[in-house]
């Protein structure tokens, strides 16, 4: 996309509510159009309001051949209404919480290529400003598709940053509520754990700048009461070699492209194990995979194409960590 690199979000929308039944493409769907409202180019106002003119080439995903799951993703944020502590009083008990639309409607025109979409005014303001707000990487952002719940982190984390925290210590129920983790689901801390908390860090390791971890800080009679984070910059060559491997496009819309691998060490040692494994062992790795919520499960185990796409640095890493490899 042609907006700026860095989005710089407001802690409000960072910990606002109404979210939580959004996929995860609807939810980078939610982030690029934040992206596209700070650049002011694609901005309009208009005898409608606020318009957001967009190519709809910019927001298509992989795989998709026309506009129509775009436009259903677009459908499902005009009828979301998020509720944003405006006013920043973290630590007010009585928020003043705010009702805020991102996409009041849209317009798609046959013969032009972009999609206009009409921005609720409040909305438009709260992106807009600056006053307290996390600077996050969008080419990180974008990337975090694997865990809907690591792009929701990879912000919150940076939020605390900008705070100027050195670690953050939240109690169990307030982080599942800043997640959006709907009730009902990941009820276990266990499955919380691993489809949550380690493959939501995992992947911010990956793809992001910062190195990410976290501990139970509190437990009281075997139930897990507060969570703390910690996190540290990678070294600057680190970051731009992860900087570096976002850049290439893994994702290929034309036919002629091709699409790029980038592998560490790690992941190129993974697949030389499955290489060699046996079809079990295979199998019994690509649903360790889909269950810690990374993608789909890839059926043609016995091919070594398929496996390089989805073995990659979060399910090598766990592989290493359970001396697999």
């Amino acid at each position: 996309m042609r907006s700026t690199s860095v989005l710089a979000i407001p802690s409000a929308l960072i910990q606002c509510s109404g979210l939580a039944d959004l996929t995860r493409l609807e939810f980078k769907l939610w982030w690029k159009l934040i992206g596209f409202i700070q650049n002011d180019r694609a901005i309009q106002t208009t005898s409608k309001g606020i318009v957001l003119k967009v190519p709809a080439k910019e927001l298509i995903e992989a795989g998709e051949e026309d506009r129509r799951g775009l436009l259903k993703r677009l459908n499902k944020l005009s009828t979301i209404t998020l509720e944003a502590n405006l006013d920043n009083r973290d630590n007010n008990a009585n928020l003043w919480r705010i009702g805020l639309k991102l996409v009041s409607e849209y317009e798609v025109i046959s013969s032009s290529p972009d999609i206009e979409i009409n921005i609720g005014s409040r909305f438009y303001e709260a992106v807009r400003d600056h006053n307290t707000f996390a600077r996050i990487k969008s080419a990180a952002l974008f990337e975090m598709t694997g865990c809907k719940y690591a792009s929701r982190i990879y912000a919150l984390i940076r939020d605390k940053i900008n705070q100027d925290y050195q670690q953050w210590v939240i109690s169990y129920d307030n982080l599942r509520m800043l997640l959006q983790v709907k009730q009902g689901t990941y009820d276990k801390f266990s499955d919380f754990r691993v489809r949550v908390l380690d493959a939501a860090v995992a992947e911010v390791n990956q793809l992001s700048e910062l190195d990410v971890s976290w501990r139970k800080s509190l437990t009281f009679k075997n139930q897990v009461r507060e969570i703390t984070f910690e996190w540290s910059l990678k070294p600057i060559e680190v970051a731009r070699k992860v900087d570096r491997a976002l850049s290439y496009s893994r994702i290929s819309r034309g036919k002629s492209q091709d699409t790029v691998y980038v592998q560490s060490d790690n992941v190129r040692q993974a697949l030389r194990y499955l290489e060699g494994a046996d079809i079990y062992t295979r199998i019994e790795w690509a649903k360790r995979y889909v269950e810690l919520g990374f993608g789909p499960e890839t059926p043609a185990m016995t091919h070594t194409d398929n496996l390089k796409l989805w073995v990659d640095e979060r399910i090598a890493a766990l592989m290493s960590s359970e001396d697999t490899l």
